[in-house]
């Protein structure tokens, strides 16, 4: 199939540090956040797999891949209800900024804060969400405006892993001011 279609020879080919960090713009990152369970292969049979866990995993056009242990599944994927449903709620007044700010800060705590920190000059993140972390529409403007990882920015981009066909979602960075 491969020598008559040579898309698909290039869907097909395997994903490897080689093949994707050259597709990476300079200033940006791609961010995989993955939902996984811990396995211990000396515990009993019954015992082998942990309470599940969140992971990000960034990778730049150059350098070595980075991973961060982002902590018990449970609490984000709450942190993650607790901010959907701040929307959820129809024929009711709009719920009050705060309380989406609240819910958004809780979720950021969690989530994209531990990833902030090895961001360096990174400036676009190309996220690829796992779990339920495929709930939060990244993309949609209304929730980015709470979010401060991606406060008051446009979403610069869409990329598509033509293999999974798992969409990523590039924002833009936003920088801190130094008060030193």
């Amino acid at each position: 199939l491969s020598r008559r279609s040579s898309e698909f020879a290039i869907a097909t080919q395997p994903a490897t540090l080689e093949t994707i960090q050259p597709l990476i713009p300079a200033d940006a990152a791609l961010v995989q956040l993955v939902r996984y369970q811990p396995f211990d292969p000396k515990a009993p049979q019954n015992e082998s797999y942990g309470a599940p866990r969140y992971a990000a995993y960034i990778l730049t056009r150059s350098g070595e891949p980075q991973g961060i242990d982002l902590g018990d599944a449970a609490a984000i994927d709450e942190a993650v209800e607790s901010f959907r449903q701040v929307f959820k709620v129809q024929n009711a007044p709009p719920t009050p900024l705060d309380d989406v700010r609240a819910a958004a800060r809780d979720l950021d705590k969690l989530l994209m804060q531990p990833v902030r920190q090895l961001l360096g000059n990174t400036r676009h993140l190309i996220l690829a969400p796992d779990g339920v972390l495929n709930l939060i529409p990244f993309w949609e403007r209304n929730w980015r405006c709470c979010l401060p990882a991606i406060q008051a920015w446009e979403t610069s981009a869409r990329a598509k892993a033509s293999t999974a066909c798992v969409v990523l979602w590039c924002w833009r960075v936003p920088r801190v001011k130094s008060s030193a």
